[in-house]
């Protein structure tokens, strides 16, 4: 880790595995809300492709997911979305796109 202070920068080691241990219990913790069926809100469905929202406990966050369907092997379609990533963002979310290049 730096820590910088002053205009010095100092690098301390960390052991990693408390980071690595929190960083997995989110993972799980959101995973298994994104598996619950109980509370998702259907926000629209366009061309197969259907949105849902769902608020977060105890927070000012909210969730969303798009459940669709491709007629593809999942090596074949996750290899696509993988290698255009960034386009399918610009595409499916251009106005927060925007707003991110704008902060960048």
């Amino acid at each position: 880790m730096l820590l910088t202070k002053g205009g010095e920068t100092k690098i301390f080691k960390m052991d990693p595995a408390p980071m690595v241990e929190a960083a997995k219990i989110a993972y799980e913790k959101g995973l298994a809300m994104l598996n619950d069926m109980s509370g998702w809100k259907k926000l629209n469905d366009v061309d197969g492709v259907t949105g849902y929202e769902k608020p977060s406990d105890g927070i000012e966050f909210r969730t969303y997911k798009a459940d669709f369907y491709i007629n593809r092997a999942p090596k074949a379609s996750s290899r696509f979305v993988f290698d255009n990533y960034a386009d399918l963002n610009v595409e499916l979310n251009p106005e927060d796109m925007e707003f991110f290049r704008e902060k960048a």
